[in-house]
């Protein structure tokens, strides 16, 4: 079934709202993950060895028309915000966001955030909205 981004970004504002200040109207949301993850089948156990040891975790960067937040989410419910890791104001958005990869990565403050190749493009527009800084080559 193909990632439906609308839908995904308003159930992302209907299950958030305790999260968010009040009148927030989120523009864009993507669910990413904290390291790169594998499509084999042995490496995909691999990752979720990973996951259960607490080496890798979900992440879920959300835009509003106030606030970039940065949210940690379960991997069984990537739209559900556990904790708010970071909240920046708008304005001073750009200045905390770097996009690497063409949209593969993205760094907030020393912590990148990987995304799978399908949403890549809302991940740039996301970051265009911030004002972040420009792609680079993932190092």
């Amino acid at each position: 079934m193909p990632f439906k981004h609308e839908k995904f970004v308003a159930k992302v504002g209907d299950e958030n709202r305790e999260h968010l200040e009040a009148d927030e109207q989120i523009e864009e949301a993507v669910p990413g993950e904290t390291s790169s993850l594998s499509t084999t089948p042995i490496f995909v156990f691999v990752d979720l060895v990973r996951r259960l040891r607490g080496r890798v975790g979900s992440r879920l960067l959300i835009l509003t028309d106030r606030n970039l937040y940065v949210a940690a989410t379960g991997m069984t419910r990537p739209w559900k915000v556990k904790e708010v890791k970071a909240r920046y104001p708008r304005s001073a958005a750009g200045a905390h966001l770097r996009e690497y990869a063409k949209g593969g990565v993205v760094e907030v403050d020393g912590e990148r955030i990987h995304f799978q190749f399908p949403i890549a493009k809302h991940v740039r527009a996301l970051v265009k909205a911030a004002g972040g800084g420009g792609a680079e080559s993932a190092g």
